[in-house]
């Protein structure tokens, strides 16, 4: 996992897991299948978020969810451990929140207009001068001064409570494949 979330996962969510884990002599093929069993997990649970939460302007998606799935992986396994690496940094913003302040700009463009989402504003063909209404300094479109972007100094956004799957969803699915492959009970 390149930048940024660690989860440790304890507690009576993974009783059952743990005593499965107890009876299994090979200790490292059973956390094989613990990491395999929770990156899918992880990776469907991106997906239903994918699908879940549409654009908030109602624009083309950009498939934001979609791609934290897909990088989605194993990272390492031993006998007493699976890592499950999320390897798309935007993630880290999504489970903790955070500011957001412009690198190689003056300002952040946020998308005001469907149309221009997943539009960088230097992208956007009609895009024109900026204006000021009501103290907001706006990117416009040229043929009708339609507002396209707001432009800020940065943005804060709260953590997201379902960025991440909630470990008692996986558990069962976990446990179940353990019995399957080792006939643990």
């Amino acid at each position: 996992m390149a930048d940024g979330v660690s989860i440790k996962v304890s507690g009576p969510a993974l009783t059952d897991v743990r005593k499965l884990l107890g009876k299994v002599e090979d200790r490292a093929a059973a956390m094989r299948v613990v990491g395999r069993v929770a990156a899918n997990g992880y990776r469907r649970h991106f997906l239903d978020l994918n699908a879940k939460h549409p654009n908030k302007l109602g624009g083309k998606r950009t498939g934001f969810w979609r791609a934290v799935s897909k990088s989605v992986s194993v990272v390492s396994t031993s006998k007493d451990r699976a890592v499950i690496g999320i390897g798309d940094p935007r993630i880290a913003h999504k489970v903790y929140g955070g500011t957001i302040t412009p690198k190689r700009t003056k300002y952040l463009a946020i998308p005001v207009d469907a149309t221009a989402h997943g539009i960088g504003a230097k992208e956007y063909p009609q895009a024109t001068a900026l204006r000021i209404y009501g103290g907001k300094l706006l990117i416009v479109r040229k043929a009708d001064g339609k507002p396209l972007y707001s432009l800020k100094k940065s943005v804060t956004h709260a953590a997201q409570p379902d960025a991440l799957p909630d470990i008692r969803t996986l558990a069962p699915e976990i446990a179940e494949a353990l019995r399957a492959s080792f006939g643990a009970s």
